[in-house]
């Protein structure tokens, strides 16, 4: 009886244990089909300081998944001051992003600072391959070439025009001007009204050169890029010319005081207080109006591009490229990025983006009405087509125009003084 007890106990125990091995057989199973999901699907990493466009750039990589089940497309932001060194440092690593974020000039985000490291693919074959050359403005690919070659691809362009406040403007009866004269006797009554003209600030130098840059394009829109290959002397008449009037502006107190000492939020608040009628920036500063101006300041803004500062000038808007995107030389999946930028630069993806950002597309077809709500925004658009550079390529010369201008402004310099600086370090 004993025995006969222990015997069913023995086939109790083994019967359990071989259901508990073949119920761990089927986990481990399991287990191993869900890590063979998950090696088929690749990851993409995208690098950028652009946070503020994030939710436009993760509306495409959401409809990019959608049609790409075995991809994900990982984003990441970084702090704008911090970004360069993490790319560094990720180079470094060997865990470099497969996409990143670059600025269209030199820097240290710029383009140019990832070319001439190696680090970023040459992708001219690619533009001729997908047609990205008639996809995109022609002043976006002539900034983004170098050498007959080409290594980014433009995800933003932008252009500065002046902000006028149509409100003020009517109040004392006033049109927006065309010329320097018309800038001029608007600024008269304005002051007159204890009101100041334009506001703008230079603190951080690229306004200044933003000037410099319209009232050469002005009077040729091939100038600036002419001087930095050395085709012309920076102290080139012409050159001198441009330099002189932003001084001329600020000596004639058509801009506001304190320019240099004024960050582009510092300013905005003047144009938000009605203490200025009018501002001087870019397609970047239409969210920073609708989110921090008073309740129905956007409404009563008109854009105009700046006054020729002479009669028989074209009018012209500094612009170009924002950011852009470069493939990292050192990508495992070359093919699948390339891939990804063709789509997030279609028509169907930039309308997507356009529409979540607003912001311009440099896909010439996605600015389309319909989908551009902000009246600024469709202005700006308009103007795209009619620029002139707003960048250059080497450090040294950028370096010295920017603080030479805030010199000039302040009295310390001459034009012509400036120019010869930037073209000693050429």
């Amino acid at each position: 009886m004993f025995n006969k007890k222990n015997m069913i106990l023995t086939l109790i125990v083994v019967l359990a244990i071989s259901l508990v091995g073949c119920s761990g057989g089927n986990d481990t199973a399991d287990t191993g089909d869900s890590a063979k999901q998950e090696s088929d699907v690749t990851e993409l990493t995208f690098w950028s300081w652009y946070a503020q466009q994030g939710p436009a750039i993760e509306a495409v990589v959401k409809e990019f998944e959608k049609e790409n089940p075995k991809v994900k497309v990982k984003v990441e932001y970084f702090e704008t001051g911090a970004y360069p060194e993490q790319i560094k440092t990720s180079f470094i690593s060997g865990n470099a992003p497969d996409i990143m974020g670059v600025e269209p000039g030199s820097g240290p985000k710029g383009l140019v600072t990832f070319k001439d490291a190696g680090r970023v693919l040459d992708l001219t074959d690619i533009y001729q391959e997908k047609g990205w050359n008639d996809r995109f403005y022609e002043s976006a690919i002539k900034q983004l070439t170098f050498d007959d070659s080409i290594y980014s691809v433009p995800l933003t362009v932008n252009n500065m025009n002046l902000y006028y406040n149509k409100t003020l403007f009517d109040e004392f009866g006033l049109k927006a001007p065309k010329t320097f004269d018309d800038l001029y006797k608007v600024s008269k009554v304005l002051k007159d009204n204890g009101i100041l003209p334009i506001t703008w600030g230079n603190k951080y130098q690229w306004t200044g050169k933003d000037y410099f840059f319209l009232f050469a394009g002005q009077q040729d829109t091939t100038l600036i890029k002419k001087a930095e290959k050395g085709e012309i002397k920076w102290t080139d008449e012409r050159l001198v010319k441009a330099l002189e009037t932003v001084k001329k502006l600020s000596r004639d107190e058509i801009y506001a005081p304190g320019t240099n000492a004024m960050s582009d939020w510092d300013a905005i608040q003047l144009f938000f207080q009605e203490q200025a009628a009018m501002f001087f920036s870019g397609t970047w500063a239409i969210p920073n109006i609708k989110n921090n101006a008073p309740e129905g300041f956007t409404e009563q803004l008109g854009l105009i591009q700046f006054p020729i500062f002479k009669v028989g000038l074209d009018h012209v808007s500094p612009g170009g490229v924002g950011m852009n995107v470069a493939i990292s030389k050192d990508t495992k999946h070359k093919e699948l990025a390339i891939k990804f930028l063709d789509y997030f630069t279609s028509t169907q993806s930039q309308k997507i983006f356009v529409e979540e950002a607003q912001f311009t597309s440099p896909n010439k077809e996605a600015n389309v009405e319909e989908i551009v709500k902000s009246h600024l925004l469709k202005k700006f658009n308009e103007f795209q087509g009619d620029t002139t550079p707003r960048s250059l390529v080497n450090s040294k010369m950028d370096a010295e125009l920017g603080g030479g201008i805030q010199a000039l402004i302040e009295g310390e310099m001459t034009a012509k003084e400036v120019l010869e600086k930037v073209e000693a370090v050429r």
